[in-house]
């Protein structure tokens, strides 16, 4: 794991795996002040049990997101769920596609969903993140937050191994489908997917399986 890969660089100084603790991040109550507002402006009516998706990943490969039909199915789904606030976060890049598919989503899943895409700096996110009972992503740098903060995650992998990337621990719950061509991703290729935004090992990962 690449973790492992990281921590093997102090070695030569004498610090072993086991000497180390990791920290999680610290929530600032300038950070907390932050969420309840953007909670209460963008969410007053919405209550219950806190779930956050991203259905987001970096412009350095999009090719990481299952598609966003399949998350809109998913949300509808999970939004039948009584006592189920749902969550979408993103950066203010990702607006108009987060925003895309709130707008198709149910009358129902919409009702039950607050869009905080592009509402919320890191350590409001983080706060966020911290504050949910389970976090639903694509491969990304918010799922390492979620896991760092202790939150429960279910993630999807594709073209990159969740062997070498993938959270560690038992509350994670990684979908992926081990394709021939997968990981695909790599330093000799500038991290470019060959297939060119048809990424089959995402599209193959169905929204029945990952509702159950």
């Amino acid at each position: 794991h690449v973790r492992d890969i990281f921590l093997a660089l102090i070695a030569p100084l004498g610090i072993k795996n086991a000497d180390i603790n990791l920290v999680p991040p610290k929530i600032l109550s300038d950070d907390l002040n932050e969420l309840k507002k953007c909670l209460k402006n963008n969410g007053s009516s919405v209550s219950g049990r806190l779930i956050g998706i991203n259905i987001n990943a970096s412009n350095i490969c999009i090719e990481r997101r299952w598609p966003k039909n399949n998350f809109v199915r998913f949300i509808n789904e999970i939004a039948r769920l009584d006592e189920v606030c749902l969550c979408l976060i993103g950066s203010s890049a990702e607006c108009s596609y987060v925003s895309s598919a709130y707008e198709m989503l149910e009358a129902r899943a919409r009702n039950r969903t607050i869009n905080l895409c592009g509402r919320l700096s890191v350590g409001g996110m983080i706060a966020l993140l911290a504050r949910t009972e389970l976090f639903i992503t694509n491969d990304s740098g918010p799922l390492h937050l979620a896991a760092a903060v202790g939150t429960p995650t279910v993630s999807f992998f594709g073209t990159e191994t969740p062997v070498l990337f993938g959270p560690q621990g038992n509350q994670h719950t990684i979908v992926y489908k081990d394709l021939y061509c997968s990981p695909c991703l790599n330093v000799y290729n500038i991290t470019q997917a060959t297939c060119r935004y048809d990424n089959r090992c995402m599209k193959r990962i169905s929204v029945e399986e990952v509702c159950k």
